[in-house]
């Protein structure tokens, strides 16, 4: 996100509790030189954990929808959460609940994290605007749906 070597930053994992003041992301420069910039997902710069969303540095986005992860453990600035229940009239803790393993299924994909992201996405893009836009997507995991052939051959070799 700095175009930087992580030694040069020291910052070298996700879930730091700050991310350096000194740092400038690249979205920041874009946003300075005339882009729109949004994000739909998780940015990782700091800790988001036990409710806490994470600390976000001047990063340049106009447009933040933020979900660290597709669980709904966040009371409140869950933004795919927030999706999944105005929009979808789906309730995520009864949705996510009803998994009972890392592998299998998922949810189903119109109420899938990477659907919310996309959706996200291109409701930025399309909105009317002056000069050039930059859309970022970071989501938790791709669905696992598209992993199914993957499942079952690793069930096979085991």
């Amino acid at each position: 996100m700095t175009g930087r070597y992580p030694n040069t930053h020291h910052v070298h994992r996700n879930n730091n509790e700050r991310f350096p003041s000194s740092e400038v992301l690249v979205t920041k420069i874009l946003k300075d030189a005339g882009y729109d910039c949004a994000l739909a997902g998780k940015l990782h710069l700091s800790k988001a954990s036990k409710g806490n969303l994470e600390k976000r540095p001047d990063d340049g986005y106009r447009k933040f929808f933020w979900s660290n992860h597709p669980n709904p453990d966040y009371p409140c600035g869950h933004d795919y959460a927030i999706w999944l229940k105005e929009e979808k009239g789906v309730d995520p803790v009864e949705l996510y609940g009803a998994l009972s393993d890392q592998v299998g299924e998922g949810v189903p994909t119109e109420y899938h994290q990477t659907t919310w992201c996309s959706e996200m996405a291109i409701r930025f893009i399309t909105e009317k605007r002056e000069g050039p836009l930059i859309a970022e997507i970071s989501v938790d995991a791709a669905p696992l749906s598209s992993l199914l052939g993957n499942k079952q051959r690793w069930n096979q070799t085991q």
